[in-house]
């Protein structure tokens, strides 16, 4: 009887301890805010066109994995975050430059950077007007 009801607490403690190990790995999991902008229009008067020549639009994606985030999702520390600048013809406008806080900023204007997560990240990708001549 002394050896079941020792074999029972040890089995017991060992549950415990496996489970505050799952606990301490998922704290170690860190996550961060990521903002990034501008974001993209969900509708309205600039909602995309089918029509390439026709968009006005111009904003910054992210995705994690080929998965696209939303700007203010929390990010597991360590992960890697494609971000990409987008314009449409008819807005006019080219990516002028990259500003980030929270990581070291790309070196020139590429229209897709790749950021790993260290602690909270925020992404602005700056446009400016382009000037055709006539």
């Amino acid at each position: 009887m002394k050896t079941t009801i020792k074999i029972f607490a040890l089995l017991a403690l060992a549950a415990l301890l496996l489970d505050s190990c799952s606990k301490r790995e998922s704290e170690i999991l860190k996550k961060h805010k990521v903002e990034f902008s501008p974001v993209k229009s969900s509708g309205g008067i600039l909602s995309p066109s089918p029509n390439p020549a026709l968009d006005k639009n111009y904003y910054v994606t992210a995705q994690i994995d080929g998965k696209e985030i939303k700007s203010g999702d929390e990010v597991e520390e360590g992960r890697e975050i494609v971000f990409t600048a987008y314009a449409g013809i008819a807005s006019g406008m080219i990516l002028e430059k990259w500003e980030v806080t929270g990581a070291n900023p790309p070196s020139g204007t590429p229209p897709t950077i790749t950021i790993k997560v260290k602690g909270p990240l925020k992404v602005v990708g700056v446009f400016k007007k382009m000037f055709l001549k006539p």
